[in-house]
């Protein structure tokens, strides 16, 4: 099973290497996307990633690095978009040509609640945090609700934005494990 994690702010990062060790003992061929050229700059916490991924052209730059790479995107059998990955892949799935990609799956993608208006083209399975400080998550779920899209697959997890990636300030173990085991098991299942 070929799966393509989009990053989030803080790039191609050693915890996802270990996420594409583990995801490769089960079967997974993983290629991973970021906003930056690899390797990856090193942030000490959030502030300083975000600062970083706004001045190399925030959402707009990686959304294009993402149309760049459709023909990667098109051969993957899973999609995973994190954060900011998640919300660059919730335009790309919304593009014409995204019914040719495969089921994708967004963690806490924030920004989308500027793109409410967007239909994805493809199985999408949405996985937002507990609470955004900038947004009421439940206004966003029920405005995409509202769709009706039968592609479309909205959760409210019980944990904070960020908390798959231990350089996030609201990083939880426990909780990053049952996520990954999630997605273990769609490449288990061939889900």
């Amino acid at each position: 099973m070929k799966v393509i994690l989009v990053t989030d702010i803080f790039g191609h990062t050693t915890h996802l290497n270990e996420w594409v060790i583990r995801l490769s003992a089960l079967g997974a061929k993983c290629h991973i996307i970021s906003p930056y050229e690899y390797p990856s700059p090193e942030f000490e916490h959030d502030q300083l990633a975000y600062e970083y991924y706004t001045a190399q052209g925030g959402h707009d730059v990686y959304r294009q690095r993402l149309l760049d790479q459709t023909q990667l995107l098109q051969r993957a059998d899973l999609i995973i978009g994190f954060s900011a990955g998640a919300s660059a892949l919730w335009h790309f799935c919304s593009q014409t040509f995204a019914n040719a990609l495969p089921k994708t799956v967004l963690f806490y993608p924030s920004h989308i609640r500027n793109q409410l208006t967007l239909t994805p083209k493809l199985p999408t399975e949405i996985i937002f945090a507990s609470h955004e400080p900038h947004f009421s998550v439940d206004e966003v779920m029920a405005s995409l609700a509202h769709q009706q899209n039968d592609k479309l697959t909205l959760t409210k997890s019980a944990y904070l934005h960020g908390v798959i990636n231990p350089a996030s300030q609201n990083y939880n173990l426990q909780a990053a494990e049952l996520f990954f085991n999630f997605i273990a098991q769609k490449i288990i299942q061939r889900d």
